[in-house]
């Protein structure tokens, strides 16, 4: 960039809210060098104040954010550019966050022609082709992401704050198929397809993605039940939490902060096959997994020794067992683990 423009010095720069985190590289050591004596100056010095409040992505020239007097009057510019021989900017903010600024930045001397309109609006063609490619490269790693784990018996999605889909896996199309009443997609966005369940996802999802909050938040989750009955709603059909992904933004709008929903579907029916499953796990007997499975199913004790063929008391004893192989203190955290196996 420094030679295709004809500049005396190219950098990219990151202004750090603490000052140890600051760095730049430069086609300029000694520019390199020196800024650090500026950043220990911190973040709240006037010109990084007017800096934090450049547009993202915006090439503009260094007088713009502080005003050309101001700028010469300032120790950044008798105490650093000035020496190194920058009289003449064009400068793009790539991305900020509450850690500090991006920021690409070219000079030319007091002997150089300044920079002309057509440099500026070549520099900022250049720029939103490197937003543009890192969307690109961004939505490619999803993609790739999302062929990995399509076949992962996990539903999840990941979408914006507006619940804009950006991955959505096979098993997470597959219960959208199979509760259409509870979720849809329209204009690839997730959304609750009744009024009572949709305003808790969307404040879920805005939530996830709120980086203006102090602390991030750590997601929710909501129970949806598929019948109409409020008042007594039975069992719930889908569960879903809402998690945020997290993630440091980068050039600008290509960073926007992402939400991660996962599904889960409710049901009071066991899988088949699921009295081995815990006996392996757990390392049960077969009388022990089936009481285990009559109980995860709904059961009472009394009606699970009955299923299987034993006598309260002993089906007592049993269950004390289960309990030690499985950790669970009481009946109701037994069949939380069990049944949690498959969910």
């Amino acid at each position: 960039m420094r030679r295709s423009f004809n500049a005396s010095i190219a950098c990219i720069a990151f202004h750090a809210r603490n000052p140890a985190s600051s760095c730049a590289i430069s086609t300029n050591p000694d520019a390199a060098a020196s800024c650090a004596q500026f950043y220990d100056k911190g973040i709240d010095s006037e010109w990084l104040q007017a800096l934090k409040l450049a547009p993202l992505t915006r090439v503009y020239r260094d007088h713009a954010v502080i005003g050309f007097e101001c700028l010469r009057k300032s120790a950044l510019w008798n105490e650093w550019m000035a020496p190194l021989d920058m009289y003449g900017s064009l400068t793009c903010k790539l991305s900020a966050d509450d850690e500090g600024v991006w920021l690409f930045d070219m000079q030319r001397g007091r002997n150089q022609e300044q920079f002309s309109t057509e440099d500026e609006e070549l520099v900022q063609d250049l720029v939103h082709r490197i937003v543009a490619a890192e969307q690109i490269k961004r939505r490619n790693t999803l993609l790739r992401s999302a062929v990995a784990l399509d076949n992962f018996p996990l539903a999840f999605a990941v979408t914006d704050g507006r619940g804009r889909i950006e991955m959505l896996n096979a098993a997470a199309q597959a219960i959208v198929n199979e509760h259409p009443t509870l979720l849809s997609v329209v204009s690839n966005c997730l959304v609750a397809t009744e009024a009572r369940f949709a305003a808790k996802l969307q404040k879920l999802m805005a939530d996830a993605c709120d980086d203006s909050r102090e602390f991030p938040t750590s997601g929710g989750i909501t129970l949806w039940y598929a019948n109409h009955n409020v008042e007594s709603p039975g069992l719930a059909a889908l569960a879903v939490t809402v998690l945020p992904l997290g993630g440091k933004p980068t050039y600008g709008a290509s960073g926007k902060s992402l939400a991660a929903i996962f599904m889960r579907r409710i049901s009071s029916n066991l899988p088949s096959g699921f009295a081995e499953q815990i006996m392996s796990i757990f390392a049960l007997t077969p009388v022990e997994a089936r009481l285990a499975t009559a109980l995860a199913s709904g059961h009472s004790l009394r009606e699970a020794a009955s299923f299987s063929n034993i006598e309260f008391s002993t089906a007592r004893r049993y269950l004390e067992r289960i309990f030690r192989k499985t950790r669970a203190h009481h009946q109701g955290q037994l069949i939380a683990i069990l049944r949690n196996i498959y969910q």
